[in-house]
């Protein structure tokens, strides 16, 4: 495997494990809002409205939930353009 290669797998499997990472923070975040009105009760006495707002995410919840994917896009991105670079690589 050539060092530039190598260096595009790496940057490829950072980007991919940050984006799911954080990805998987927000939903433990917002699964844990979700958990904490069941635990107080507060999940059957709010109206639907309150209740989907407090347990939906935030403007800024959402912009680091599309920040992750696009992460997680660009990563398997530079991935397939290692392995593309590999294979070329390999022919010559």
């Amino acid at each position: 495997m050539k060092r530039q290669q190598s260096l595009l797998v790496t940057l490829g499997l950072i980007l991919l494990v940050s984006g799911a990472s954080m990805l998987f923070t927000l939903w433990a975040s917002s699964f844990s809002d979700f958990m904490a009105l069941e635990d107080l009760g507060l999940d059957l006495t709010l109206s639907t409205d309150v209740f989907a707002e407090l347990t939906s995410l935030s403007s800024g919840e959402r912009y680091l939930a599309s920040w992750s994917i696009g992460s997680m896009v660009l990563g398997l991105i530079v991935l397939i353009g290692a392995i593309a670079l590999g294979r070329k690589g390999a022919a010559n």
